[in-house]
């Protein structure tokens, strides 16, 4: 299933393999937002790929500079996100 998860909250490791897990078993897609974008140190040392909303990351103090473009999305695409994907799962 083409599913979206939206991390909105600090995870722990555990909970993130579980999230890779999922991910490398479908065409899911991970967005962090809000309180989920301090998940990206986890995250980047488990390479689990993912989005990061613009405004939430930048809100939080925390640098978009030092990643990578295409993981960082604005409003317009979280919304066109939310519109191709079947469902939308918040975490």
């Amino acid at each position: 299933m083409n599913t979206l998860i939206n991390l909105t909250q600090l995870i722990s490791d555990t909970h993130i393999i579980q999230i890779k897990t999922q991910l490398s078993n479908s065409s899911s897609t991970l967005l962090l937002s809000q309180d989920g974008v301090y998940n990206i140190p986890s995250l980047d040392e488990l390479s689990v790929p993912f989005l990061i909303l613009q405004d939430d990351a930048q809100l939080r103090g925390i640098s978009i500079d030092d990643l990578e473009s295409q993981q960082v999305i604005d409003y317009s695409q979280f919304v066109e996100l939310t519109l191709t994907h079947q469902a939308v799962q918040k975490c």
